[in-house]
């Protein structure tokens, strides 16, 4: 292509090359072929037979999912998790699988990675030249994902019997996912429904959605490599259709207690642990489908996070972000379903939205407007100094009892960020997430003010960013107050 190479589409894999090399000797019955390392990444694993040191024909054996289709003479390996956290594999006996006898060379290459790390890595280079030539420009398609680090032992026991169930077939929810699971690398969760089950039902359809790892929507790779996992295993009558994760934002606003004579530390020390307890619960309860939201859980977890907590009052909202059209008037459904606060039917602004730009029926633009909702209807509005002045007031429904908000003929000039986002408080502290829901947590969403028990006498305001503190102190009070 103009005088230049070009390879497109090209994988890169990250990981440590090695080759670990076993001579059989079937007298020695405590003979293992093990791989030693812990980070062993098994999905790029080759194993090879050499026939002996004299003879170098060799034979790549491929891993073994379907015994009944696995005869004496099939060139299979099994894999086990050995001592140590280490892999074994495991060879078949003459009966279920060909036999290595003594002299056979076993060769296991693989690649030995790290992990979760590498997720995010965008930046590539030539490590040297190729096939000669030394310019040589990369471009990224997309950024690396799929990094995953060892199967824990409770993820083992909970998938195990799953996978004993799925028996090579795609015929209930649970054999799509195993499929799935089994099939493509470096997924953190599955979710699988059929199509009845749908909000729309959509009948002969089972859907499919995959978060994967150090990341939040899968990329074109991967649900062409999900499709091609169940090809072989789909009944014809059924399409299988697979779409992204449904991600719900939750958005915290905690008043922490403290003892400054308890601690040596700043608040904002104890605010920025605060702040690492909710991601750490997070990554262990909420990065599955199906993981429901714990209030007190969580705000336990909050207390002991550091010694001179005394308690603790947290504040949940929820936001999910729509990308609507700027040139056709659309109809849209935002689907929280959790109940929605609402007391009364005057009760205005149970939902509201971020900023955007609208022009009316009767032709005038407003460069800020609003989405809100009064007695189930939703309606757009802009601010008049303190006063909220209505532009349509029938824009869409919201139905509090499952949080689905409806818009119709729906069309905003322009808004801010990547999306336009929409944010409620749920009627109950504990969230429970339906099929493809995701509850995720950012940093930016979540505030803590540090309020100091020990009668000090000051209050302390602070706003922040991240690295940053901008402090002012005023006046005297029982106790201090810094917002982090």
């Amino acid at each position: 292509m103009g005088g230049n190479y070009v390879a497109n589409d090209v994988l890169i894999r990250q990981g440590v090359p090695l080759t670990f090399k076993y001579t059989v000797n079937t007298a020695n019955t405590e003979q293992k072929f093990l791989l030693p390392n812990a980070n062993t990444d098994t999905n790029t694993l080759v194993v090879s037979v050499q026939e002996s040191a004299t003879d170098t024909n060799t034979s790549v054996y491929a891993l073994a999912t379907d015994i009944t289709t696995v005869n004496a003479t099939s060139n299979v390996y099994f894999m086990n998790e050995h001592s140590n956290g280490q892999y074994r594999v495991q060879f078949g006996d003459g009966t279920l699988g060909r036999k290595p006898i003594t002299g056979n060379i076993v060769f296991l290459n693989s690649l030995v990675s790290e992990g979760t790390d590498t997720n995010g890595a965008n930046t590539f280079s030539a490590a040297s030249t190729v096939g000669g030539y030394s310019t040589v420009s990369v471009v990224t398609a997309n950024s690396a994902i799929g990094g995953m680090d060892k199967e824990t032992v409770e993820s083992i026991k909970f998938n195990a019997p799953k996978n004993y169930e799925a028996q090579n077939r795609a015929v209930t929810t649970d054999d799509y996912r195993k499929l799935v699971e089994d099939s493509v690398a470096g997924l953190d969760t599955v979710a699988v429904w059929g199509g009845q089950d749908n909000d729309t039902p959509k009948f002969g359809t089972v859907f499919v959605s995959a978060k994967p790892a150090g990341a939040t929507a899968l990329s074109t790779s991967q649900k062409t490599l999900i499709k091609a996992a169940l090809t072989d295993y789909n009944i014809v009558a059924i399409t299988p259709e697979v779409v992204d994760p449904d991600l719900i934002s939750l958005i915290f606003s905690l008043t922490v207690k403290y003892d400054s004579r308890k601690t040596t530390k700043a608040s904002g020390v104890i605010a920025a642990s605060v702040i690492d307890t909710i991601q750490s619960y997070k990554t262990n309860n909420l990065n599955k489908f199906g993981s429901i939201f714990r209030y007190s859980v969580l705000s336990k977890l909050v207390d002991v996070t550091d010694t001179s907590i005394l308690g603790n009052l947290l504040t949940l909202t929820a936001k999910k972000g729509l990308t609507p059209s700027l040139t056709a008037n659309n109809s849209y459904t935002i689907s929280f379903n959790n109940a929605i606060y609402n007391p009364s039917t005057t009760y205005e602004g149970a939902v509201s939205s971020s900023a955007f730009a609208y022009t009316d029926a009767a032709g005038t633009t407003y460069s800020t407007s609003y989405l809100d909702d009064l007695n189930g209807v939703m309606r757009v509005f802009y601010y008049s100094g303190d006063e909220k002045v209505i532009i349509a007031n029938n824009a869409g429904t919201v139905a509090y009892s499952n949080g689905h908000i409806t818009l119709t003929s729906f069309k905003p000039d322009s808004y801010s960020g990547s999306t336009l986002d929409f944010t409620i408080a749920p009627s109950t502290n504990d969230l429970i997430p339906v099929r493809n829901q995701l509850f995720t947590i950012a940093n930016t969403d979540i505030i803590v003010t540090m309020q100091d028990d020990a009668d000090t006498g000051t209050t302390t305001t602070s706003a922040s960013a991240v690295g940053s503190t901008d402090s002012i102190t005023t006046g005297t009070a029982t106790g201090s107050s810094t917002v982090y």
